[in-house]
């Protein structure tokens, strides 16, 4: 990608994509909540509310550990391979993809040591970058001329590369099976939250956690904000919904502790392990 002008300024490849995507970020906050940094307050709020890890510390130790839980050990290390061949060997045409790397890992580093928790899902574009990294180390050969030295040694790298890969196989399916069964709990749980709440009648019900609110405002097709989130008291009327066992709260709601409904509300629908206490007027 050719370096773009922006505003009369020439910035990198990725930088303007950093500000594209920090621009329709803002938009989006803007449109939905009319707060152009809803999301990076509410992010930071529940980051602590949660107490996952921020801060250097997170930066340097569980953000690559995460970023090697995404791409596996075989391809983690075919993209170190494949940097470094890229370095040595086909340096001019892997700059840009190199430079993207780094400039998206440092900005996502930097974010987490200023306070935003290492989400998987911010790692997508380093990701998918070693990923392609990988894929150079594996194929990469092909571009160098027949009976070089350089091309004989890229393919005994790219064979120990191949070799990890198949090793690693078996596992990975058996961690693709089980990410499948984990989402079909997720779905299941989330329809049966829904459900109770149907049966309960409630309007607009109060929550145990924020994770339930974009369900029921879809689900009812009302804004997110007629959804409270209660923290520490619950309400004594309108509803409340809330699982009945700390296996849902801490795998579907994503806290480690809810409010408990008021002593004696009544039960006004049930479904799965969620109840609904009332009364709803």
């Amino acid at each position: 990608m050719e370096n773009p002008f922006v505003y009369g300024e020439v910035v990198p490849a990725g930088a303007f994509v950093d500000r594209v995507d920090e621009l329709k970020r803002l938009t989006a906050d803007l449109l939905v909540t009319g707060r152009p940094l809803y999301a990076l307050t509410y992010t930071r709020g529940a980051t602590a509310t949660l107490g996952r890890d921020t801060g250097l510390t997170a930066a340097l130790v569980h953000l690559p550990r995460t970023l090697g839980q995404m791409v596996r050990p075989s391809l983690a290390v075919g993209a170190l391979a494949g940097f470094a061949l890229a370095l040595l060997v086909i340096r001019a045409r892997a700059l840009p993809a190199l430079a993207m790397l780094v400039i998206s890992g440092a900005a996502i580093a930097a974010e987490v040591a200023v306070g935003t928790p290492g989400n998987p899902r911010y790692l997508l574009v380093p990701a998918t970058l070693c990923v392609l990294l990988a894929t150079l180390a594996l194929t990469g050969w092909r571009e160098l001329p027949a009976g070089a030295p350089a091309r004989r040694r890229w393919q005994a790298i790219a064979a120990v590369v191949a070799l990890l890969v198949v090793v690693e196989a078996p596992s990975d399916l058996g961690r693709l099976r089980d990410m499948r069964d984990r989402v079909v709990i997720q779905h299941r749980t989330g329809e049966a939250a829904l459900t109770a709440v149907a049966r309960a009648g409630c309007r607009r019900p109060a929550v145990a956690a924020p994770h339930l609110v974009p369900l029921l405002a879809l689900d009812r097709d009302q804004p997110a904000q007629q959804f409270a989130v209660t923290r520490l008291h619950p309400p004594s009327r309108g509803g409340y919904v809330v699982p009945r066992t700390q296996s849902t709260v801490v795998n579907f709601l994503l806290v480690h502790r809810v409010a408990r409904p008021p002593a004696g509300a009544p039960i006004v629908g049930a479904a799965g392990d969620w109840r609904v206490y009332g009364p709803c007027s």
